[in-house]
């Protein structure tokens, strides 16, 4: 009896291991392309978005990181679609945290022409989607927390990374 409750027991501790949202960091002065001697750098980060089952969890990771030289311009808030990814980025000198907002890879709204020849808007649904995003370095910047936002499940948290100098 007891060997089946210690297994019980060990498979219950590998789900809880596999349910919590993924954690990871970067340090800026590691990332490939980033030149010491540049006043100004621009960070760009490819996360692979992910959801196993039709309604099951959306999971977030960080597949390639890069640095550039140079300023970012204004892209705007990216705030049009329904279902979206949400990046908060946090800063070590206590300023209001900056969100910015990104297309769900996992449900993108694509043009299409209909049957009559009239143009219209579909979405399409996915299981596996690259999100890219792209920032200004900053020295007070410690973590961005991703979300997946939908109407239907409103802001879960499904990323943190923190950056380290």
């Amino acid at each position: 009896m007891l060997r089946r409750s210690s297994i019980l027991l060990l498979i219950f501790c590998s789900q809880l291991v596999h349910c919590r949202q993924a954690k990871s960091y970067v340090r800026t002065h590691e990332l490939p392309n980033y030149d010491k001697n540049s006043i100004n750098h621009i960070l760009f980060l490819d996360f692979q978005i992910t959801r196993e089952k039709e309604n099951g969890a959306v999971k977030a990771e960080l597949i390639n990181a890069i640095a550039g030289n140079g300023k970012m311009k204004d892209l705007g808030s990216g705030r049009g679609h329904p279902d979206q990814i949400k990046a908060v980025h946090y800063f070590s000198d206590r300023r209001t945290p900056v969100e910015m907002f990104y297309e769900h890879p996992l449900s993108r709204t694509v043009e299409v022409f209909s049957q009559d020849g009239n143009l219209g808007k579909s979405t399409h649904t996915a299981r596996q989607g690259t999100l890219s995003i792209r920032f200004q370095e900053d020295q007070a910047r410690e973590k961005i927390e991703l979300y997946s936002v939908t109407p239907d499940q409103g802001a879960v948290k499904i990323y943190s990374l923190l950056v380290k100098k």
